[in-house]
């Protein structure tokens, strides 16, 4: 059988694309997938290559019945087809080939039927076994213990294992039974009164504190930046926070905030003071929310800080009618139930992380800024979320839940 010469000159085109190419427009006339007289030739040195490559392994399989020894098959192989033969590597495995198994096809293994070969039962038990013994280990060490490839490894715990390498979520605390069950009954009994009253949740003023630095640190995650492939990873010096902080109390509503109160680093927040900060509160509410006001439904959800449950703070709350309108506090350890938790201190924290106040009252005017800025479509989400959140709650039966 004689060679065309042009077959050396075959560009570096995977002959599967062209040839399917080829195939769909010659089928379907109106396509607009039309091959050009070039991809028709390269199409046709293609095919005469392949063929050229089986017919040469089909000498190879007559070898092997024969006896003769591989080396001896490539000398043949050379006086016939010339510089188009097949190289010693390739005569070496198709000699072994044929030899295991005198009846193999002279074609290539699909992808598919290569990955069935290391996929097997045993390979995935092995798997299986060495990662019960050690459920961190990585791809590499999985390959390295079993002798299997890591692209092996890879698609046997993806596709027969079905599992996923998944990082520990890092919980305000563990949860005994006992907190677990506070939890799962505060929710239930909440969730029955927004379900009573579907109005409820608009009446409600959420309030909490929390410390604001002159300078906070970046977290990790917001430090990440898209970089090119040769671009070197950038470096940044490790400090710490400023000892410059001041204690901020928050109120607000599915409106917006109704007060912002700062304290000074070095005063503490007793029964007096907070007395005088819910005092300072409520002629704020009556202020922004007349109506609220003066119908006096109006619910105050706050979490069982000591200073909200000093005895004289109840005694206040009794004077002004407000201890039957207090919301129930979520139980202890409960940041993902209490509003100013999960969604005000982070949404503020996030856009402070990193910057560097001249003084405390920068800080103050930017805390103020954010929060004012913040559109009321977000504070009435997060009440309408609460009610999610109780649902929650119960359906993971007082564990820690993901998601809003």
């Amino acid at each position: 059988m004689s060679n065309d010469s042009s077959i050396s000159d075959v560009p570096s085109l995977h002959w599967s694309h062209l040839l399917m190419k080829h195939v769909n427009a010659s089928r379907n006339r109106r396509s607009s997938v039309q091959c050009s007289p070039c991809q028709c030739v390269e199409v046709f040195l293609l095919l005469s290559a392949m063929e050229s490559r089986i017919e040469q392994r089909a000498n190879v399989k007559m070898g092997v019945r024969m006896g003769l020894c591989h080396a001896e098959i490539q000398r043949n192989l050379r006086r016939v087809w010339g510089d188009h033969a097949l190289s010693r590597t390739q005569v070496a495995m198709w000699f072994k080939r044929f030899q295991a198994d005198p009846d193999a096809s002279c074609k290539d293994k699909l992808h598919s039927e290569c990955l069935r070969s290391v996929r097997v039962q045993r390979n995935v038990d092995l798997i299986q076994n060495t990662l019960n013994m050690d459920k961190r280990s990585s791809i590499k060490e999985l390959s390295s213990a079993t002798g299997i490839s890591t692209m092996s490894v890879h698609r046997i715990l993806r596709k027969d294992l079905q599992v996923r390498k998944v990082a520990a979520k890092f919980i305000p605390k563990l949860l005994n039974n006992i907190q677990k069950r506070q939890r799962e009954e505060n929710s239930a009994s909440n969730l029955r009164k927004i379900q009573a009253d579907a109005t409820i949740l608009d009446r409600i003023v959420t309030c909490d504190k929390s410390c604001v630095f002159s300078f906070d640190l970046h977290t990790k995650q917001a430090n990440m930046q898209w970089l090119g492939h040769e671009e070197p990873r950038p470096s940044k010096a490790l400090r710490s926070r400023s000892q410059k902080k001041v204690m901020l109390v928050l109120f607000f509503d599915h409106a917006g905030v109704i007060h912002i109160e700062f304290l000074n680093r070095n005063r503490r927040i007793n029964s007096e003071v907070y007395i005088e900060i819910l005092r300072r509160m409520r002629e704020s509410l009556c202020r922004k929310h007349p109506v609220l006001w003066a119908n006096h439904n109006w619910f105050l959800h706050q979490d069982n800080a000591p200073c909200h449950v000093f005895v004289e703070v109840a005694d206040y709350l009794f004077t002004v009618d407000m201890a039957e309108y207090l919301w129930p506090h979520p139980p202890p350890y409960s940041p993902d139930l209490a509003p100013c938790d999960f969604w005000a201190f982070p949404l503020l924290k996030k856009q402070i992380h990193g910057r560097c106040f001249a003084d405390l009252e920068e800080v103050k005017d930017t805390v103020r800024t954010i929060f004012r800025r913040t559109p009321p479509a977000e504070y009435h989400n997060v009440f309408t979320n609460l009610g999610r959140r109780y649902q929650k709650c119960i359906q993971s039966r007082g564990e820690y839940f993901e998601g809003h």
